[in-house]
Order: C-alpha cells, then structure tokens, then sequence
C-alpha cells in the first residue's frame, strides 16, 4: 500500500548536514521507497500544497521538535500554532524526542494537543514522568538515537586504514556540554580533555579537541574516525530533569551577568540540589561510528545498552581517570585491540536491532496498524507533481519574505536561490556522483523563479516616463518595450518549467532530455532577466540625463541648439517659475496659461508648455 509521508525536520542545510542527523531524516525513503515522501523545515512557510495534500503520516523528527528551545519562549507558541491543524488531521501522528529531559512539558502539551501520537523515545522507561499527558492516549516505542545506515556503510569503511597504518593513537571530537544537562552530559567533553593531557604527558600522538571550532562535518569526520586507532568516549544523556525550560532560562540569564562562572557557581545560583536528581543515560551514535570505521574504543564506565562489556568490547576508564595508566598499557597491545573491534563490530553493526532497516519496519508496522483500512495513497504521477508545486509554492514564499526583510536584486535571488539549493531533498537521499548536478539544477531553477518573482508581471516595468521634449525620447521608450518583452520572456520560460514535473532521481540522469530542457529553460530564463537588467542599466542613464536636463535649462538650452537670446529667456523663465518672489511666479504662471491654451510650435514653446504642465 502506497502512502504519502510528511517529514517535518530543521535542518538549515541538508547538503552540509551531519551525516547522522541527514540519514535519520532520510532513512524511511532509503529503507520504503514504495511510499510517496515530502521533507520540510519546520519553520519554514507552510505551502497550500501541503495543506490540501492528505496525509497517511507526518513524522516530526528530533531536530523538528527542537523548537521548543526557541526563546523568547513566543517563537515557540507561534511556530506551534502553526502547525496546529494537525490536529484536525486523521493521518497518524510520529514524534522523535531525543534530548527530552529537557523541555520535556512543552513537548508535552504539545502532543497532548495534537491528539494520539506515536511517541518513539530514546527513554521509554522514563515517559510516565518525562510526557505524563500524553502517553495517558498515546502510544510508546523505543528507538535509539541513531542507527547503521546500510546503504553507505561501504563507502564509511572505504574511509578506514589499515589499524597498523594509522597515525592518530587516539582521537575524538566533542564539545562541551551546556551547563543545564549537569554533570552527566558533560562527562564526555571532560573524559577527553582527560584523555588529551595524559597523553600528551607521556609524548603520545593524540587529536582530541573539544574546540567548537574543530569540529569536523561530513566524510572529513569519517576520514578522521579512519585514521584513528582508538576513540575516547562515553554514554550520553543528561542529569537534569528541566520540563519547561526554566532552569535553562535562570542559567543563561545568570551567564549573561556572570560569563566566566563556573559549573559549581551555575549550580549554586540557578539549580541547587537537582542535578542527578534523574539520570537519563543514552547510547550515543558516536560509538557506531566508530565501530564502523574500525576504531578501538576507550570508555567510560557505563551500561551501554547492556550489550557493550568492559575488555570485551571496550577498554573501561574511569570517571575520575584513576586507572589511566591501565589503559595506556592496555592500547599498546594492538592484537588484542582488533579482537575487541572484531567483536564490536560483530554486535553493533551486524547486529539487525542497530540498521535503519528495523527502524523503518517498525515505524511502517505501527502506521499499518494504526491505518489498516487505509485507501491507496496518491499515485505516484500525482504525488510527484505535487511536490513540484509545493517546491514553486515554497520559492514564491521565501522570495516574499525575504523582500519583507528587506533584501533586493540580487542579493535577494541569491539568498532565494541558496536557500531552495540547502533544502533540496532527493539527490541526498539516494546519493549519488551526479547529486552536485542535480543540486545546481534546483538553484538554477530557484533562481529563474526568484528573479521572475521580482519582475512587473504587466505594464511597462518602468515608473519614468519618457520625455517627449528631447531627442532620446524615442530610444527610452524602445528600450521600455523591450525590456518589458525580456521579462515577459523569461515568465513564460518560469511558467513552462512550473508546469513540467521535474523528473526523480533515479528516473533520469543530469545529462537525460528533459533535464535538459529544464536546465535549458531555467538558463533562458536567467539570460532575458540579465538582458533586462543592462538595457534597464542604459535606460535608467537616460532616464536620469533626462532628469538632469529637465533641472538645468542652460544645459536645455544648449541641448536645443538655441540662440544665445534664447537660452537666456528660457533660464529666467524657469528660475522664475520657481522663484520665492510670488510676482516673478505670477509672470510664469501667464505665459503659462497663455502657453496651455494649444501646444506652441518649436522646440522652445514646447519645452517650456511641457515643463509648466508639470
């Protein structure tokens, strides 16, 4: 059965997304690509397309229900009203909390008001506290905060050397943690500056950092995790159980007052007593990576699930680094280090619980059983036309509001057109070596709709009128007209790519026909504008000479080749029709009224006739 699915996230930009948040989001097209999928940022501009569009589910994925961080606190409410008519929709409802000990009552409310949702946390031993209203109606699964993505777990151990080969003994990547998820959510970043200084104290080659600035993003950070022959790490999770953001509030108004405090100081000042209080451990997919790349690993003592086991899998350190000497001795045995990446590898990645592929089927098992008698969702013609309406719903809106903020030209194609490129879905969730390709063709047609957007869509697209007094008069008014043709063209060529379906990837490829009759329209369509815009450039030169001639009427005078007798009346004439003298305006407005009884013959009568009328 065929079924349409909205995927809510929010995610600035897919392309430069992590890989982990990225596949999360992608996985169920990657792993049920019968189904019909549309992806869309949260806090984007909801277009009728998805409106009218009927849903058999709407998955809201952890970075969607980040919202509720917003502050003010007003942001949030305001993006939540407007999703609100999911509430009146009968499509089944799937929420992704992740870090939900924090905000965990604003994410409550919120789900209790959109009806029954299938709540599918990482803590399902902990919802009766975290979500009290909602799993009194809801339904809870458990789900990890990320799994092995089948189809690009090749290329991520494409990455990976040879242990022997690498030159990195130890290495990681972690910031540290916000004060308000407590001592818990900071044992990471703590354990590896650890790691770092007692390396570094015995000569040892190590890259650890908890620098923001070092933190690594797409294949750079698998590159990494390849080169490194063991990894410092530790549970996630926090310590801090803060259900509407209140205890967040106190500390980043406390920091603002008090930015060098340290973590006893923030506690003392804005959370005495509640730290550990509630201990929300979590499996974080740090420690898949790495077991993917073929990384020993260094850990802090924890469950894991209760499937990772100290010296099995893992070498034990603790939490105050009292037996660092012990794993300094344990990792110089690289022999028995690839007997536990052996067997990590074994019951994580080849585990079936740990793939998408089950995460997928679960979710798909539940909506099935929530929707049994569902009708077939839209055919997939239908479906995909729909999607091209709502990515030209979507440029249309994001051009509007940008302008509202104030951006013009240029500026504002560009923003539009990066914008639509950083959301564009479907080469990411099949990549392939031709996704740049198709990436590009979606800016380029988010630019020839922007730019189309800005243009007049009828009249003359010029607010100056030709001056009949001059000799340019003629050339002005031919370059309005064609100028006006130019966009007129280009509309059309944005009209004729709105009415074609841009074809899937998969179903064609960048260099197929139509692809390139998109490409070719999309790329007409940017060649009229940029015509107009220099015929406009010479235009708006005319417009202002005309300006500068209409104020200056020695420079009139001399234009028209008048006698020097001339040139001098008609200097005093205009000087008086302007003048301060109420007399000397009297003797213009006269000949004036003389002048507008018909147009006077000559180029003089007519000038001064013309410029008295205005």
């Amino acid at each position: 059965m065929t079924m349409n699915i909205l995927v809510l996230h929010n995610l600035e930009n897919l392309e430069r997304a992590r890989r982990s948040s990225a596949e999360y989001i992608f996985c169920f097209e990657r792993y049920a690509p019968d189904n019909n999928f549309l992806y869309h940022r949260i806090v984007n501009p909801i277009t009728p397309a998805i409106r009218q569009t009927d849903w058999d589910a709407v998955i809201l994925e952890s970075t969607a229900l980040g919202i509720c961080t917003f502050r003010p606190r007003e942001k949030f409410y305001e993006e939540k009203r407007k999703w609100s008519f999911l509430a009146d929709s009968d499509a089944v409802k799937i929420v992704f909390p992740q870090d939900d000990a924090n905000q965990s009552g604003l994410m409550d409310d919120w789900f209790d008001e959109m009806g029954g949702v299938g709540l599918f946390t990482v803590r399902p031993e902990f919802s009766s506290l975290l979500y009290p209203k909602t799993t009194r109606h809801s339904d809870v699964r458990g789900v990890l905060s990320g799994y092995v993505d089948d189809t690009s777990l090749s290329q991520l151990r494409s990455f990976s050397k040879p242990f022997a080969e690498r030159s990195c003994l130890v290495g990681q990547r972690v910031t540290m943690y916000p004060f308000r998820g407590g001592r818990h959510a900071r044992i990471k970043g703590e354990a590896a500056e650890m790691v770092k200084a007692a390396a570094q104290a015995r000569g040892l080659p190590v890259d650890i950092s908890t620098d923001p600035q070092d933190v690594l993003y797409g294949d750079d950070w698998y590159s990494f995790l390849g080169n490194c022959k063991y990894v410092v790490g530790a549970e996630g999770g926090l310590s801090i159980w803060d259900p509407y953001g209140d205890i967040c509030d106190r500390i980043d108004a406390y920091l603002a007052d008090h930015p060098g405090a340290s973590f006893e100081e923030v506690e003392a000042a804005c959370f005495p007593g509640e730290d550990g209080k509630h201990v929300f451990p979590g499996f974080t997919p740090r420690i898949l990576e790495a077991a993917m790349c073929g990384c020993g690993q260094i850990l802090v003592e924890g469950e894991y699930l209760g499937v990772l086991k100290p010296y099995e899998h893992y070498i034990p350190l603790k939490k105050d680094g009292s037996n660092l000497d012990e794993v300094f001795e344990i990792i110089k045995d690289e022999e028995a280090a690839q007997r536990r990446i052996d067997a990590t590898y074994r019951i994580l990645v080849e585990n079936p619980r740990f793939r998408y592929s089950h995460l997928v089927n679960t979710v798909f098992d539940y909506i099935r059983e929530k929707r049994p008698a569902r009708r077939l969702g839209m055919a997939p013609e239908a479906f995909h036309r729909m999607r091209s309406l709502h990515v030209a719903q979507l440029t249309e809106a994001i051009t509007e509001r940008e302008r509202e903020v104030g951006f013009v030209g240029e500026t504002l194609v560009d923003r539009v057109a990066r914008f639509m490129r950083a959301q564009t879905v479907e080469p990411l969730v099949r990549p392939g070596p031709a996704a740049d390709e198709w990436l590009d063709l979606h800016e380029t047609i988010a630019r020839a709709r922007a730019t189309s957007r800005l243009q007049p869509t009828s009249g003359e697209p010029s607010e100056v009128a030709p001056d009949e007094t001059v000799p340019e008069a003629e050339v002005l008014r031919g370059l309005t007209a064609e100028i006006h043709l130019l966009h007129q063209a280009a509309r059309e060529c944005v009209a004729m790519i709105d009415g074609m379906n841009i074809p899937c990837v998969g179903s064609a490829t960048p260099d197929s026909p139509e692809i390139g009759h998109l490409r070719s329209l999309a790329t007409m369509s940017a060649s009229l504008n940029g015509a107009a815009a220099r015929l406009d450039g010479q235009r708006s030169a005319l417009a202002a000479r005309q300006e500068q001639l209409r104020r200056d009427p020695v420079e009139i005078a001399k234009l028209l080749a008048l006698p020097e007798e001339d040139r001098g009346r008609l200097a005093y004439f205009l000087s008086a029709l302007t003048a301060e003298d109420p007399r000397d305006r009297g003797t213009a407005r006269f000949l004036l009224s003389a002048l507008d009884r018909s147009a006077p013959a000559g180029w003089l009568g007519r000038l001064i006739w013309r410029l008295g009328r205005h």
